[in-house]
């Protein structure tokens, strides 16, 4: 969990990730990934701005964070579920490389985009591809 604080220590938001293994809730299943794929997903679950902090890209720095604490040898199908109406985070997500694969009703029946980014050797950043081509 990422939790991002205010100067006096406050909490002004916080950002989840899920890593789902080959579990039934793996949001790889919507795309139809198999159990090698599916051991590689990481869900960017959860992102909470209080109301006070909106507006200030704090949801885009706990996503970053988050992405840069990643194991990314391991996870590097990065996944989320926004809400077709929420604009707001589908172009913070599409502005980070995440792009609409299909949408689908998941959670019980709720209409959800259902984003992927994946991490290749290109998409890595250079100490990434350098870490990796050094195994």
């Amino acid at each position: 969990m990422i939790v991002a604080q205010t100067a006096d220590g406050s909490v002004a938001g916080f950002f989840l990730i899920k890593y789902p293994e080959n579990r039934e809730d793996n949001l790889g299943t919507y795309l139809d990934f198999d159990e090698e794929q599916l051991s590689h997903v990481a869900v960017m679950d959860s992102a909470v701005v209080c109301c006070a902090y909106r507006g200030n890209g704090l949801q885009g720095h706990m996503l970053e964070e988050a992405e840069r604490l990643l194991d990314t040898d391991q996870y590097y199908y990065l996944m989320c579920t926004i809400h077709p109406d929420n604009q707001f985070s589908r172009h913070n997500m599409e502005s980070h490389g995440y792009e609409v694969k299909r949408t689908a009703l998941c959670y019980g029946g709720l209409p959800r985009c259902i984003l992927l980014k994946e991490l290749t050797e290109s998409g890595k950043s250079p100490a990434q591809v350098v870490k990796s081509s050094k195994q």
